[in-house]
């Protein structure tokens, strides 16, 4: 990804660049994972489809747990952001 649009940290992983707080500066052109205008990719509404029925597959089938060595910290009174993320899929009975 461009420093110049994204940042220091462009090749890090942060959702968090994502948020609108975070990218109303940003031109809404700046990412264009599917494309835009007459040529966007066919395939998109496939596409954020199957990512929505996967993620309701994983909430129904799995009970999902944080580990003990998950440590949570504060960004606001509502967010909580986990340096790291261990989890525990377990199926439903």
């Amino acid at each position: 990804m461009d420093k110049e649009i994204w940042g220091e940290d462009a090749d890090k992983f942060d959702p968090d660049r994502f948020l609108p707080e975070h990218s109303k500066d940003r031109h809404p052109m700046a990412l264009l994972t599917f494309g835009a205008g007459p040529r966007i990719c066919p395939g998109k509404n496939l596409a954020v489809y199957e990512v929505k029925h996967f993620i309701v597959y994983l909430l129904r089938e799995f009970k999902i747990e944080m580990n003990d060595e998950t440590k949570l910290n504060e960004i606001t009174r509502t967010l909580l952001c986990p340096e790291t993320m261990n989890l525990s899929f377990n199926p439903r009975q």
